[in-house]
């Protein structure tokens, strides 16, 4: 097992199982070329099983990946409460998910602070992901 391999199954465990819609994962100091190559190789191999792999942000020495399940990607994405939701955030709702997903790594490399709505294409409640950018104590 390689040390990406590794990684990707200690901190992606939630999406890789299905459980969770998607995971952030930050590659630091890696071979760039290496580890572009692995992940394509294991993007092919994890294809049938819905996982993806989407750059989300990267620097001189940092990669961090969305890996996500493609299917339950689009059923969050899809429903219209998180569309409204979304849609209060500047994201154009009415394209697809790759369009969306490039939306919030622009957001992520543009912006001072990381942008909270994330939970929703992480598969956080819509309610916890409102209550945590409200800076509420209710979210779990």
């Amino acid at each position: 097992m390689t040390k990406f391999e590794y990684n990707l199954a200690r901190f992606c465990a939630p999406a890789l199982t299905g459980i969770k819609t998607a995971n952030l994962m930050c590659c630091i100091n890696y071979n760039i070329k290496e580890l572009f190559y692995e992940v394509e190789k294991l993007q092919q191999e994890l294809e049938e099983f819905n996982i993806n792999f989407f750059i989300i942000n990267q620097t001189e020495n940092r990669v961090m990946f969305l890996v996500f399940r493609r299917d339950k990607m689009l059923e969050q994405l899809k429903r219209e409460e998180i569309k409204q939701f979304l849609s209060k955030f500047n994201y154009n709702v009415n394209e697809n998910y790759v369009t969306l997903l490039n939306e919030l790594k622009n957001k992520i490399n543009n912006q001072q602070n990381f942008p909270h709505e994330i939970g929703v294409f992480l598969g956080y409640p819509l309610d916890d992901v409102k209550d945590f950018i409200e800076n509420k104590k209710d979210c779990k």
